[in-house]
Formats: structure tokens, sequence, C-alpha cells
């Protein structure tokens, strides 16, 4: 191994280190909006997006990654206990999208209370997201046997959803774990929706990963500008 490639393979040791490729960094309202407060909502119109520059958050430099929320509410209760969350509704769903010089996975997680006379819809309530059929999600959450996950694809878009599937009950139906899905790629758009409840309390998170140039293609870029510098040097 030469010298130019010595210095490339260590350059792009430090570069994965001090970023947190492989690594999902949860993003709140809070870290959008300082004045997205109690109650304050939606963040972005229905049809208009607003953007966020979130590099910082994943240890990127500026304009590597943006988030565009459309229709994104917080959960008042909590954020006036100071735990800022998003939520949604059977009448209001969010968009986020995703552009940047670097490419990112995304997780949903869905909180794990769905299905009940007490605060929700009752059978067949469904907490689920839309996401472009050309992008690969999975759900990773195990499931109870009061729930089903399931999916359906109408053209461009996917729909992966569960649903509670028995009886309702006067109790607070919930899962042991919350429903998570994640991305195996990179993503450029995704809907969070629920029918669980009309109320503005079905809380969901949000997290993203950077994900790596391959190493090939970070070594070769490294390896050319050194050699260049060498060749001006010499």
């Amino acid at each position: 191994m030469n010298r130019i490639t010595q210095l490339a393979v260590i350059a792009a040791v430090t570069l994965m280190c001090s970023t947190s490729f492989g690594q999902f960094t949860f993003i709140t309202p809070n870290n959008l909006s300082p004045s997205q407060g109690v109650g304050v909502g939606p963040l972005g119109s229905t049809g208009s997006t607003v953007n966020f520059d979130i590099s910082s958050n994943l240890g990127l430099s500026t304009g590597s990654v943006i988030l565009g929320v459309d229709n994104g509410f917080t959960n008042a209760t909590l954020s006036a206990a100071g735990n800022s969350v998003w939520t949604v509704s059977d009448d209001e769903e969010t968009t986020f999208t995703l552009s940047g010089s670097v490419p990112v996975r995304a997780q949903v997680s869905h909180g794990r209370f769905l299905g009940s006379d007490v605060a929700a819809n009752g059978t067949q309530a469904r907490d689920g997201i839309r996401t472009p059929a050309t992008e690969s999600w999975v759900l990773v959450s195990n499931l109870d046997p009061d729930y089903q996950q399931g999916s359906f694809q109408p053209g461009a878009v996917t729909t992966q959803f569960v649903d509670h599937i028995n009886t309702s009950s006067t109790i607070i139906e919930n899962n042991s774990t919350d429903f998570l899905w994640e991305s195996t790629q990179a993503v450029s758009t995704f809907t969070v929706f629920s029918n669980n409840t009309t109320a503005l309390n079905n809380n969901y998170s949000v997290a993203f990963s950077a994900v790596p140039e391959p190493a090939s293609g970070m070594l070769m870029t490294f390896a050319t500008g050194l050699f260049f510098l060498r060749r001006k040097r010499s």
C-alpha cells in the first residue's frame, strides 16, 4: 500500500468515525423550531412544506440533510410537560421530505397504544405510513396477538400499517412495544397517519441516519485529491 492510499484510508476512517453513519438520531419538533410549542400547529399547512436543515443533528456540515415538514403537529399535553413529540389524528396526517447532499435512511415509531372504546375508534383502529413504492420499508416490531400488519400498493405509493384486530374493550389497548418501521435504503419522503382517534394524541417519533458513501468511492476521491496535490508540490 503506497503512502497516498494509506493517507486515504486514514482519512476515510476518520470521516466515518466523526459522523453518525448507521446510528439513528431522533428529530423532535423542538429540534426544528423553538417556537413550536404548546398547541401550536400545523408546522407547514397542508400542501405547504417548511424546510429545516438538520445536518448538525446528524454530525454533518450545513446543507447535507434538509428535512421538510408538511402539516406537522405536536401533542399539546406532552409539550406542556416539556416533552415535545410529533402527533397525528384521524383528520390530520404529516408528510416529511428529505433532500440535501447526503442521503439518509429513516425510522418511524408509532406509539404502542392502539384500539379501545375508551380512547380510540375501536376495532380496526390503524397506525401506519405511506411511502413511494420504489423505496423499501419494513416493520421491525414484534406484534401481540391483538395486532396485525398489512400493506397495499395503489400505483406509485405503498401503504404499510398495523391494525387492532381484537374486539374493543373498556381498557386502553396496547402492544408490548411501539410500532417501528425502518427504511432499508435512502428515502425521499414519507407520510405518517392514524385513524386511532380524532384527537391529536396519536404520538410517534422520527429518526434519521446518514447513508455513507461507499468506501471505495471515498478512497478514490481522497486519493485523487492527494495525487493532484502531490503533483502540484513536485
